[in-house]
């Protein structure tokens, strides 16, 4: 089997970006490597949950107006 590179996109906010190059470069990994851990183990911590809003253990909103869609999401936008 073996692990197979798959190119993903994600938009993220440029400031998600740089705390996530910091904690890379704490951790002598590259940019990509992190992602591929922190997506790796919140995509085995999903499938446990079942749902994303029993892994947030709250509601999370779902976007119905195109320009809502825009929006980043945020955890404090539900409380």
């Amino acid at each position: 089997m073996g692990i197979w590179k798959v190119g993903t996109n994600a938009k993220i906010t440029v400031e998600t970006r740089a705390m996530l190059e910091e904690f890379a470069a704490k951790e002598h990994r590259s940019l990509g490597n992190l992602c591929f851990v922190l997506l790796t183990w919140a995509t085995e911590q999903l499938q446990k949950a079942g749902t994303i809003e029993r892994l947030l253990g709250k509601r999370v909103p779902i976007p119905k107006q195109g320009l809502q869609r825009n929006k980043p999401w945020s955890p404090e936008s539900t409380k």
